[in-house]
This record gives structure tokens, C-alpha cells and sequence, in this order.
């Protein structure tokens, strides 16, 4: 006897043994992912984390919208704090412009707090640089054009960003720049990089915000000068420093070093935005006007899009293999050298009153405590 007819003997001998059974397998039913809801949202992969919390995407299940929600953990922000930010939170749901990340709305719950912003696709700025390397200068000044845009609009609203850098610089995939991270969302995470200990960054800072002068809208202007030397060279002013080493070659130094092969109109731009004096330092509208930007009016400014940025960078890099590197990376526990109940706002009030804008006091700056900062400007005097 075969062994398929022994099989089929088997089968047909026992039939007890097919009692239960169905004419079908059953299939298995899929492994779903456990869902997170926040409110109308379902939180979806992160796409980014910090020292306050972690960002995720998220789907609006009523209307199909895919947002960015920020998460910060209340237990990193003291109550006082806390309650500044649900104040002045209604300040920025009310801002709308092409320029800046829309602020979409808030949902808190007992341990968190979660920030809805609207969604940018394509990333920031910093990983178009970091993927295919510096910008060119005409490409830089167009996008430029759009922050400077952007920045007139923030500050005429008194919201001061705090934080211009190239990772807070987001593009859509028809070219529009997007400011981000500003306001509350800056305040909440200077908050948690006071009360952890993080890794600094000050190449972006201004000579006030270390001297512990005062911020106002003419300290962003300082980093966004700074953040267009990022974008033409691949890195920030002084970025081969370690941080402390950084501040004070801002505060001494007559500007920042500018990379080479920089246009005359250019360079003529920095030095008119490397003004150590805050006072004297342009406003947004007033660099709107600065001749560089002449062709670009001329031009009307075309926007250029993603993918015809990528081409560009890939030309432009084609003999290149751009490597971005620091000497100072490293985590400082500035914890260390801080000490505390340092108050600036007297400073912070007299720069305000002079600029006719509104500081807003912050214990920490580019994620620098101030107390640290005040530490480190007393060894630069004491020279």
C-alpha cells in the first residue's frame, strides 16, 4: 500500500478526529498596533525628540489631516510655568502666516501636554543640508527673503522666536519656508533643558543673550545671520569651538568669521546684521530692504521647489563629499557652574523699552542656562 493511500485509509478509518472541525482553516486576524488618541488625534511614528519631550505625526480621524504633535511632560515644567503657557498659548493660535508653523491647537492631559502643529513634509532645512550638503548663496538669500517675511510678522505680533536655527527652518515640498519652534513651545523647552542638564548651543546666540542684557526681537535677527552662515558653509559661526569657548569669541570677536567666496552684497548683509549693539541692530522690515535682496524683487522671488533644490545640491556637491563635524560635541552638565536665583529683568525690561518690543524673560537661552551664561561673562570681564 502506498503511503498517500495509507493516509487516505487513516483519514477515512478516523473520522472522529475530523468532529469540530471546520471545511476551511481559520485565518488569523492581523496584529494591530495599539492606537495612542489624543483628543481628535491618533499618534502615529515619531519624527523627532528633544530634552522637553518627543514629536510625533498625527492623523485627525474627523477631517484626515496629518499634524505634528509635540509632546511635553508636566513634570518637567514648574506649575508657575505652566500656567504662563496657557495664558499666552491663545497669543500664537491666533498667527497665521505663509511663513511660520501654524499652531493648530492644545490638548492636555494628567502628565502631559501636547501641542498640535501643522505637519511640514519635507523636513527641515538642516537635513537638506546634512543630505547633500551647504546651500548656494542665491538659493540661501531666496529662502532668506521668506524668513525675514515671516520674522516681521512674529515680531510685529511681539512674539520673539528665540531659537532661529536651520533644524527649526522647515521647507514644504513646494519650497515654502516655515519658521518653528517658537514661543510657548521655546519657552517649554528651555524650561526642560534648565531643570535636566542638556548640551548647549550657542553658536546661534547673540552677544546680549550672553551678557545677560536681555532678549528681543533684534537678538533673532543676530541668529538669523548666523543661521545663513550655517546654511551657505554647512555649519555655525564658531562651530568648531567647544561651546564655552564659542561665547566668548561672540562677545570679544568685532563680528563672527564669514566663510569664504561670500559676495560683496553678502557680506555687506552680515555686517549690517552683526551689529553688537542690539540697538542699533536692523529690524526684520528694515533688512527687507537691504540691496541684496534687489534681484530677487526684480525677480519676484520664484520660490524654487524640493526637488528642484535637490537637483541644484547634488550639482553642487557632485565633487564633494561634505562632512559635517564639531569638536565640541559633548554634554555639559552646566548644572556645574550655574548658580542660582539670578534675576535679569531689569535688563531684560530696559532693552525691551528701548527696542519698543516686548523681552520675554527666559531662565535659559539656546538651551544655555542664564545663570551659566552669567558665569562665563564674568570670566570675559574679569580678562
Amino acid at each position: 500500500m502506498s503511503e498517500l493511500s495509507k493516509s487516505a485509509d487513516c483519514i477515512t478509518q478516523s473520522p472522529k478526529n475530523l468532529a469540530g472541525k471546520k471545511d476551511h482553516p481559520t485565518i488569523p486576524e492581523p496584529r494591530r498596533k495599539l492606537v495612542v488618541k489624543i483628543g481628535d488625534y491618533n499618534l502615529g511614528d515619531k519624527i523627532g525628540k528633544g530634552a522637553f519631550g518627543q514629536v510625533y505625526k498625527g492623523f485627525n480621524v474627523k477631517t484626515g489631516d496629518f499634524v505634528a504633535i509635540k509632546q511635553i511632560e508636566k513634570s518637567r515644567i514648574d506649575n508657575n510655568t505652566l500656567q504662563s503657557v496657557k495664558k499666552e498659548f491663545d497669543i500664537l493660535l491666533n498667527l497665521k502666516h505663509n511663513n511660520i508653523v501654524k499652531v493648530l491647537g492644545v490638548v492636555e492631559t494628567s502628565s502631559k501636554i501636547n501641542f498640535i502643529l501643522e505637519y511640514v513634509e519635507n523636513g527641515s532645512l538642516r537635513d537638506i543640508i546634512d543630505k547633500f550638503g551647504p546651500l548656494s548663496e542665491d538659493l540661501a538669500i531666496s529662502y532668506l527673503y521668506q524668513l525675514l517675511q515671516g520674522l516681521v510678522y512674529l515680531h510685529a505680533n511681539r512674539v520673539i522666536h528665540r531659537d532661529i536655527k536651520s533644524s527649526n527652518i522647515l521647507i514644504t515640498k513646494d519650497g515654502t519656508i516655515k519658521l518653528a519652534d517658537f514661543g510657548v513651545a521655546s519657552q517649554l523647552s528651555d524650561q526642560a533643558q534648565m531643570t535636566y542638564s542638556v548640551v548647549g548651543t550657542p553658536y546661534w546666540m547673540s552677544p546680549e543673550s550672553i551678557q545677560m542684557s536681555g532678549q528681543t526681537s533684534a537678538s533673532d535677527i543676530w541668529s538669523l545671520a548666523c543661521t545663513m552662515i550655517e546654511l551657505v558653509s554647512g555649519s555655525p559661526p564658531y562651530f568648531s569651538l567647544q561651546p564655552m569657548a564659542a561665547m566668548f569669541r561672540i562677545v570679544q570677536d568685532p563680528h563672527p568669521p564669514y566663510p569664504a567666496n561670500l559676495s560683496e552684497e553678502f557680506q555687506s548683509f552680515l555686517n549690517t546684521t552683526f551689529e553688537k549693539d542690539p540697538l542699533k541692530r536692523p529690524s526684520a522690515a528694515q533688512l527687507l530692504l537691504h540691496p541684496i535682496f534687489k534681484k530677487h524683487q526684480q525677480n519676484n522671488i520664484t520660490i524654487p521647489t524640493l526637488s528642484e533644490l535637490t537637483s541644484t545640491l547634488k550639482t553642487l556637491n557632485t565633487k564633494q563629499h561634505h562632512t559635517r563635524s564639531r569638536a565640541s560635541l559633548f554634554s555639559i552638565n552646566w548644572g556645574d557652574i550655574s548658580s542660582s536665583n539670578e534675576s535679569t529683568s531689569s535688563g531684560v525690561a530696559a532693552t525691551a523699552s528701548a527696542m519698543n518690543i516686548s523681552a520675554v524673560p527666559s531662565k535659559t537661552t539656546n538651551g544655555v542656562p542664564t545663570s551659566a551664561i552669567s558665569k562665563i561673562y564674568s570670566k570675559i570681564n574679569a580678562k
